[in-house]
């Protein structure tokens, strides 16, 4: 006995020396893994307000405990700008990149990553999801316990119910409402449900468009107005919701309402927007990954649903309808957002004047379409701020006509006569006003992320006296109609200025955006607008089947000769830019330059009431628009698909132009 109590003590005392190595052998990795920063990825599904309201939500609860993106925490963001092919590739890249948690918004986001991340390689955090339960993620509903140990986040139900009990109130007499809807989103078919029971319990018939990809949504939605559509209504849908604009059109031009689970689509046209307030439910997700990140286990953290309403009416819209529609006083007393009758925003609270009358200076580095746009954009949102020129401010405009002498002399001017805030168009612009002015505010717009452009911050800690709106082009989403327009097409061509930051890096954007969809990318430099035209020619001998032709300030200028190349070899040639639609572009799919520009003149106005830029954090341009040139079309015998061209916000060339 006391031999075999010996080879056991000897057994334990062997066992307990091996884990003892074991644990000063792993001590070094230990400390390391603590000791470095986590590394996290934000992943969207696209980019709409919803989901950009819920991102930005998420940073700044982050940053208030302690993680902040290039500081405290390694952060990457993630679009896949409403594909699910490319959505696929990025989960798939998360879950292999070496990342300690993912963060998802929406519901086609929070199912592929969840596939991508069957073995819990990761930690998973989701939130901006309709009902999480029915998502195919693990969870159920009855059974809370059985779930991922790897997964947390938050449903955010939109109030479905409650939106046809508002759109009975404004007009009793409604009997039809129409919905479209995507068959393959269980976001959208949850929403359905509640919709189906409430309108049967309100003697309401429901008519249903199914639909499968944004491009079916406007003929969709035009089939329920011939039905017989009284109203139509949009519920919690991706691929509606980023198509929302082909909904509210051809129900404007029937004279009928459309009401939302989404209060940003009041501005888009919508009579009554009521849903979540997505940047305080993104906050509530920031919240949680921050408590995961300081040790929290998810599977402790219970799955909720978060809706902190908001409502938004549109006036403007009221005033169109065929139908006695109207607010009552208690919903509009209850509206946190109401857009007027003249279609702008009406706050509460008359925004003040500022202290002392301030002197502006807007500096451009040379004239093209998107400038000239970007410029109305900023004068226009100066008026809309409430501000009065004259009394409020005095604006001076300079334009260096291309030469970057004549720019710096344009600053230096600014200087000498005490200029109080200087706009700046154009990432040139923007980069020798960084390297000048450090001491008074910049207000940006129409230029590169300035995260590449020289701020070496984030975009919530950045340069204290930088704030604007910056402009990445619309890649993804024109990849998608090149594939409508020329299904055959395999090879792209563009220009780019290897001396403009933004050029390098949209050639770059693009080549990613052209690779992901199958095509591949032929890009010409061209060092000066004079080597453009024949740098286009030699573009065109490279195989390609179409120009499509990054926004730069050297080639927008250069444009014509870029086309006259094109058209000598019979290719069609595509842009960013709306303004190249009326100079030889066939087709253009870009940002809303003059909208972009109005954000950055609320952004000054703000500044002149008060506000610092540093507490302003860098927003990029989110409306989008689609010009077609059916004359240019004509000419090159190219043909435009009519579902472009109907869903197109402008169409030159045809009766109705500027539809």
């Amino acid at each position: 006995m006391w031999h075999g109590l010996k080879r056991t003590s000897l057994g334990l005392i062997l066992m307990a020396l091996a884990a003892s190595v074991l644990l000063l052998s792993d001590r070094p990795q230990r400390s390391a893994r603590n000791n470095r920063r986590p590394r996290a990825a934000i992943f969207s599904f696209a980019s709409r307000p919803t989901l950009d309201d819920s991102v930005r939500g998420c940073l700044d609860a982050l940053a208030v405990r302690g993680f902040e993106p290039g500081l405290t925490m390694d952060l990457e963001r993630f679009n896949a700008e409403n594909d699910l092919p490319t959505a696929n590739g990025i989960a798939k890249a998360i879950e292999s990149g070496g990342f300690d948690m993912a963060i998802t918004f929406s519901t086609p986001a929070l199912q592929v990553m969840a596939a991508a991340n069957r073995e819990g390689r990761i930690v998973h955090v989701f939130g901006t999801v309709t009902d999480p339960f029915v998502s195919g993620v693990g969870l159920c509903r009855t059974n809370l316990a059985s779930r991922p140990a790897w997964l947390a986040g938050l449903g955010t139900f939109q109030p479905v119910k409650e939106v046809f009990v508002m759109a009975r109130a404004c007009f009793p007499a409604l009997k039809t409402v129409g919905v479209v809807w995507c068959t393959s989103e269980t976001c959208s078919e949850a929403c359905l449900k509640l919709a189906r029971e409430k309108c049967a319990e309100l003697g309401i018939t429901l008519l249903e468009a199914p639909v499968q990809s944004s491009v079916e949504v406007l003929d969709a939605a035009r089939s329920l107005i011939s039905r017989g559509a009284e109203a139509l209504w949009i519920g919690g849908d991706n691929i509606v919701e980023t198509s929302v604009a082909s909904v509210v059109k051809p129900a404007m031009e029937a004279g009928i309402p459309v009401f939302a689970n989404e209060p940003a689509h009041a501005k888009a046209g919508a009579l009554l927007g009521l849903g979540a307030d997505y940047y305080e439910v993104g906050k509530a997700t920031g919240d949680m990954a921050a408590d995961i990140l300081n040790g929290r286990k998810p599977a402790s953290i219970p799955i909720e649903n978060c809706v902190p309403q908001q409502l938004a009416v549109n006036l403007a819209t009221l005033a169109k309808l065929r139908d006695p529609w109207r607010i009552p006083d208690d919903l509009m007393k209850s509206a946190a957002i109401v857009i007027g009758a003249d279609g702008k925003r009406i706050d509460g609270v008359a925004s003040p004047a500022p202290a002392r009358k301030w002197k502006l200076r807007l500096i451009e580095l040379v004239e093209a379409p998107a400038i000239e746009e970007t410029r109305q954009g900023i004068l226009s949102g100066l008026k809309e701020s409430g501000l009065v020129e004259g009394r409020d401010y005095e604006l001076h405009i300079g334009d260096a006509q291309g030469d970057l002498a004549t720019m710096n002399s344009l600053f230096d001017a600014a200087l000498t006569e005490k200029a109080d805030l200087i706009f700046t168009i154009t990432t040139p612009a923007l980069q020798m006003a960084m390297q000048k002015i450090t001491d008074r505010p910049i207000v940006y717009a129409l230029a590169l992320d300035p995260l590449l452009a020289g701020d070496t911050g984030t975009h919530e800690r950045h340069r204290p006296n930088v704030a604007g709106v910056y402009d990445r082009s619309p890649f993804e989403q024109m990849m998608g109609v090149i594939r409508e327009c020329l299904p055959e097409a395999k090879t792209l061509g563009t220009l780019y200025a290897p001396g403009e930051s933004n050029s390098v890096n949209f050639r770059d954007e693009m080549q990613k955006a052209a690779e992901a969809a199958g095509y591949r990318l032929a890009a010409m430099p061209a060092n000066s607008s004079t080597e453009v035209g024949d740098a286009a020619l030699a573009l065109t001998e490279r195989g390609v089947d179409l120009i499509c032709q990054i926004n730069d300030n050297q080639n927008e200028a250069a444009f014509p000769s870029i086309v006259q190349a094109a058209q000598r070899a019979r290719l069609p040639v595509f842009g960013f830019s709306t303004g190249l639609a009326r100079r030889g572009a066939i087709l253009t799919l870009s940002n809303d330059h003059e909208d972009g520009g109005r954000e950055a003149a609320l952004i000054a106005a703000r500044i002149m009431r008060g506000e610092s830029p540093a507490s302003i954090p860098y927003v990029g341009i989110t409306k989008v628009r689609l010009t077609v040139n059916l004359t240019t079309a004509r000419e090159m015998n190219f043909y435009v698909p009519e579902a472009v061209v109907q869903r197109a916000d402008e169409v030159v060339g045809r009766e109705g132009e500027g539809k």
